[in-house]
């Protein structure tokens, strides 16, 4: 539970424009990091940039989908409530 506390935390206070990589932001939306791969083919997930063979995720843009996907997640299962 304190490493989600830290989490929480560290991306709370980081800049809207503060990358993330898929791992965390799997942890940060309470998803696996299978299903992250599996949006990024398929679509509907997190807009994302590439550097090289890694993927990353802006602040804000693990904000947006959070706030359009709020409805359509179980309650709980993301970290982060808005």
């Amino acid at each position: 539970m304190h490493a989600d506390c830290f989490l929480v935390n560290y991306f709370l206070s980081a800049d809207d424009e503060t990358l993330f990589n898929r791992k965390t932001t799997a942890q940060l939306i309470g998803e696996t990091h299978a299903w992250m791969d599996q949006r990024a083919i398929r679509g509907g997930g997190i807009p994302y940039t590439r550097k090289g063979c890694r993927c990353f995720y802006r602040k804000m843009d693990i904000l947006k989908w959070l706030e359009e996907f709020r409805h359509k997640k179980a309650e709980g299962r993301s970290i982060i409530s808005i």
